[in-house]
């Protein structure tokens, strides 16, 4: 698990972050925003390394 997640490689990870203005991330708070606001994601934009590290989450 990564120390720290940087939004920008993640694109719906980005959009959900609307409204946090920091370039990184604690996993755990990305992984809580994940669940928070799913109805948001669109999962069809949803890249591989995007799709890996939600399943890192949830493993």
């Amino acid at each position: 698990m990564p120390a720290t997640i940087n939004r920008k490689f993640y694109p719906e990870l980005d959009r959900l972050l609307w409204d946090v203005h920091c370039e990184t991330v604690d996993p755990e708070f990305a992984f809580r925003v994940y669940e928070e606001r799913w109805g948001f994601v669109q999962e069809q934009n949803l890249s591989v390394e995007e799709q890996k590290l939600i399943n890192l989450s949830f493993a």
